[in-house]
């Protein structure tokens, strides 16, 4: 073979290798900017779904809770409650990412607590509603001196029971105060861990205001 027909043969075997090379670094840019924007998708995902169970148990503290938070027999006066619930979850599994920015596990756990202090505060609502029930039902066992306001007599009430609903719904207001205190955190570091890792990009901003002005559960 001379030399005129080897040329044409590096020539086109170098195209094809630069072709092929050229190739790939743009599949592998792909790959990247899709694997970015999965990321930044679950992130956003993340910030919805804390976002809406701390909307709930907000809504819960400040129209169910709070009006009664500083009456002494307030385990007296709350009615059943029948309220829905968000089914939004965090997906952990496609979040360890967030491993990669500084105090990335911290941050994971954060938020894992805010979730099942979600659970937990949700859960102690929906039991809270049959042992009121079972209050408004079959709780007096007794009646005692009549009142005058309203010409009858006050219902007495079984000591142990009153005393394990009592502690029952001062857990309710613990759990339900201490679960929005966790939202707090958890909310404001994903947002921070969102910002570092996609500087260039929005994150979603729920607002947190002042939940400092109830009194002590």
């Amino acid at each position: 073979m001379c030399l005129s027909d080897f040329v044409p043969l590096v020539a086109a075997a170098v195209g094809a290798f630069s072709g092929s090379g050229l190739a790939y670094l743009l599949e592998e840019r792909r790959r990247r900017r899709a694997e970015a924007d999965r990321r930044y998708s679950d992130l956003l995902k993340a910030q919805v779904a804390l976002g809406m169970q701390r909307e709930k148990l907000l809504n819960l503290q400040r129209a169910y809770l709070d009006p009664h938070r500083n009456e002494p027999d307030r385990h007296m006066r709350l009615e059943p409650l029948v309220m829905s619930m968000t089914d939004l979850r965090v997906d952990f599994s496609a979040l360890v990412f967030i491993a990669e920015v500084k105090n990335g596990f911290g941050i994971l756990q954060t938020m894992y607590l805010a979730e099942q202090g979600y659970i937990t505060a949700t859960t102690a609502v929906a039991e809270s509603k049959s042992k009121i029930e079972k209050r408004q039902c079959g709780g007096a066992i007794a009646s005692g001196p009549v009142d005058t306001e309203i010409n009858d007599a006050v219902a007495v009430f079984d000591s142990t029971a009153e005393a394990d609903l009592k502690g029952f719904i001062d857990d309710l207001y613990r759990s339900v105060d201490m679960a929005l205190d966790s939202f707090r955190e958890a909310i404001r570091e994903l947002t921070s861990a969102c910002q570092r890792l996609y500087p260039k990009c929005v994150p979603h901003h729920f607002a947190l205001p002042d939940e400092n002005l109830k009194s002590p559960g």
